[in-house]
């Protein structure tokens, strides 16, 4: 796509009906890529677009069969109450879709028959816990400024507020200690390195105290982001299992949940290696990411697969925002309990396959559920901790 325009300034003329016939072009084109790139609107941003029905019907129809094939079926598709209802085959339905709640709706079925209640997840705690080499928990909390001791009342590191920091200088034996995340926060760290880690929700990363021998490891399951500090001597290498990443220095994202189908890694700025098991780390044979590209690593098959992405869309939990490209509603239901730390239970076997693309700023969950069922009818309640979600019965 040509980025030499600003998607958000264009979208708004397209709805206000100023696009030039070039500008026109270049939205169907966007529209008919199913692409959500990391510039376009969020949810509060496009709500505000959405002040005028300037659209007349006969442009609106044309622009619609543009973009989505005149054999494409058409979904009917609902508004707020503060904006008139709109035919379905107009493209003010499309920008409802796609600007109101930043979506671009398309259905795909998958094989599976997947009722979408949520994986089983692994036991977490419902505090932020550090684990040390001799067996101590401590629980931290954000906001404080504290000092962790270990069972002899030395110093390991220090909180400073939601960032555990560890001591460079400290040259005693290194030891490995164990940082959990638990599902409703988020948590960073400063390796004896300098290197910075952001720890999503549901994440446990292992690491040293401070790094000795020919490599620096930590051990990832969940999602991190990188910040390594640059060492040519000692590459940093993220463990997950089956996979490995390389780096020398470098920013990039992993996603490793166990619960999920692939481990990704998502490089920002320099290079990494992705590499199994049971290959060593060596840029010269092992796979070499660039920046903006993605390795997704296949636990069924064993394969990894790269492809160009928007890199911002993959590192916005760092800002507690949601984003989710070509997912199942059941993988979304996976990813809003790790952030709102809830359980979805999804009885609408139809919309448990039903793909979405979406970003949403830092909310509220129920405000997500909303905009689902702006586009797609659903009913659903709380109980206790529990979301539960269905069919919405015809009145």
């Amino acid at each position: 796509m040509n980025h030499e325009y600003d998607i958000k300034e264009l979208l708004e003329k397209f709805y206000r009906n100023e696009c030039s016939e070039e500008e026109l072009g270049q939205v169907i084109t966007y529209f008919k890529k199913q692409e959500l790139t990391a510039d376009f609107p969020n949810v509060e941003e496009t709500e505000a677009m959405l002040s005028s029905d300037d659209l007349d019907d006969a442009t609106a129809d044309r622009i619609f069969r543009n973009i989505v094939g005149e054999e494409t079926p058409v979904i009917p598709l609902y508004r707020k109450k503060h904006y008139p209802f709109v035919r379905y085959a107009s493209v003010a339905a499309i920008f409802l879709v796609v600007l109101s709640s930043a979506w671009f709706l398309y259905r795909q079925t998958d094989t599976a028959n997947n009722v979408g209640t949520s994986a089983a997840k692994p036991e977490m705690p419902n505090a932020i816990t550090l684990k040390t080499a001799d067996g101590k928990i401590h629980i931290l909390k954000s906001g404080q400024n504290v000092a962790v001791l270990d069972s002899n009342g030395k110093l390991i590191a220090n909180q400073e507020d939601g960032k555990l920091v560890y001591d460079s200088s400290d040259e005693s034996e290194s030891a490995y200690n164990t940082l959990t995340i638990p599902y409703g926060q988020r948590f960073s760290l400063q390796l004896s390195d300098g290197t910075l880690v952001y720890l999503n929700a549901g994440t446990t990363l292992k690491y040293p105290v401070n790094f000795k021998g020919a490599q620096r490891l930590v051990y990832l399951e969940g999602e991190a982001y990188f910040e390594v500090a640059k060492d040519k001597k000692h590459p940093f290498i993220v463990n997950t299992d089956d996979m490995n990443i390389g780096v020398l220095g470098t920013h990039f994202n992993v996603s490793n949940y166990p619960e999920d189908e692939h481990t990704e890694a998502v490089l920002a700025e320099g290079s990494i290696c992705m590499f199994t098991k049971d290959q060593s780390f060596d840029p010269k044979t092992n796979l070499l990411l660039k920046p903006g590209e993605k390795g997704s690593y296949d636990r069924a098959t064993k394969k990894i697969q790269t492809s160009p992405v928007a890199t911002e869309t993959y590192i916005s939990w760092v800002r507690g925002e949601l984003y989710f490209h070509n997912l199942t509603f059941a993988q979304i239901c996976r990813k809003m309990e790790r952030k709102y730390n809830v359980v979805i239970e999804n009885r609408d076997a139809q919309l448990a396959s039903e793909r979405f693309n979406a970003s949403f700023s830092d909310v509220p969950v129920l405000k997500v559920l909303g905009y689902f069922n702006e586009i797609r009818p659903i009913e659903y309640r709380i109980s206790g901790n529990k979301l539960i979600i269905q069919k919405k019965k015809n009145p």
